[in-house]
């Protein structure tokens, strides 16, 4: 592929982003909106904010030493990443007393994984209960803690720390349904695959910081809505108007029946040199659909349909 030619403006601008200090000069002033509206003023610019702003494999480092590795496992185990990484992922932040959170089905698929971090991360299994203990959960079996233990070796330790931490979250079901129906406000409705990563609601939680109960707040939900305040998200009061106005356009979709990879989803494509291909068709992901409404709107179709 011919690179492409830049000239004036472009040419002086890619020079200041392939130059560390005034790169983070730079960035650490613009939002998400404004980083997709330069990635839009060539090609070359988009792939040096591609390389650098959302490269997937230097984000892991903080957690995996073999970051293909990893993410051909994850594929081979039809895993998802979620959670506060994904959603520090699309926003360009770390936040260092993070987890890696990842949904997995139990079986064959969890093994795979568990695996792959304990023989291959050097990570060890825990006691430590996850944030949340399911009790009977129609999706979610068991939350299991792996914790590194540091080898002092520099080569093998790679950037992991004794405080790094990986989160399985263990389903009965395919990981992407725990996620649509367990998950508590629309900021965290965020993964990550092998390849590709997914914002289901891109507008209100990266444009405007706002972010919609899926759950009641009660006293446990309300605490976790409280830290993503502190974070700077906004928790929505009002309901969303298109379940009232169908068409409507909402910031957290044009239309009340969605689909993972619609028009109104943040999709980034993951670079994926050295990944293994899993045997799963890519596609299968972006065939699910779900919709998004209100509990009361939702009971008055259950009231109102026939004997």
């Amino acid at each position: 592929m011919v690179p492409p030619v830049l000239v004036g403006e472009h040419r002086f601008l890619l020079t200041l982003l392939d130059s560390y200090p005034s790169r983070e000069g730079i960035m650490h002033y613009l939002d998400t909106e404004d980083v997709l509206n330069l990635a839009r003023t060539s090609t070359a610019i988009r792939r040096n904010i591609m390389d650098n702003d959302w490269n997937i494999n230097s984000k892991l480092a903080r957690f995996i030493k073999d970051p293909t590795g990893f993410r051909s496992q994850l594929g081979h185990s039809d895993a998802l990443i979620s959670g506060s990484f994904a959603l520090q992922f699309f926003e360009r932040i770390t936040w260092l007393d993070s987890d890696l959170d990842i949904v997995v089905r139990d079986g064959e698929n969890l093994e795979g994984l568990a695996n792959f971090l304990t023989t291959v991360e050097g990570y060890k299994m825990t006691e430590e209960q996850g944030p949340y203990k399911p009790n009977q959960d129609t999706y979610i079996k068991e939350v299991q803690t792996y914790m590194y233990s540091m080898k002092g070796d520099a080569n093998v330790d790679g950037n992991k720390s004794a405080k790094s931490k990986i989160q399985l979250t263990v389903t009965h079901c395919i990981p992407l349904l725990a996620i649509l129906r367990t998950y508590y406000t629309t900021a965290v409705i965020n993964f990550i695959s092998w390849d590709k990563a997914y914002s289901l609601f891109p507008r209100a939680t990266f444009l405007y910081h706002e972010t919609m109960p899926l759950k009641p707040v009660n006293e446990h939900f309300g605490r976790l809505h409280s830290k993503y305040s502190e974070r700077g998200w906004r928790m929505r009061t009002q309901p969303i108007t298109y379940d009232v106005y169908p068409g409507r356009k909402s910031p957290f979709g044009q239309k009340a029946n969605r689909r993972v990879g619609d028009e109104d989803t943040w999709k980034i494509r993951l670079d994926t040199t050295f990944v293994e291909r899993p045997s799963k068709p890519i596609s299968v992901l972006e065939y699910s659909g779900f919709q998004l409404c209100s509990l009361m709107n939702h009971e008055e179709r259950l009231q109102n349909l026939p004997d």
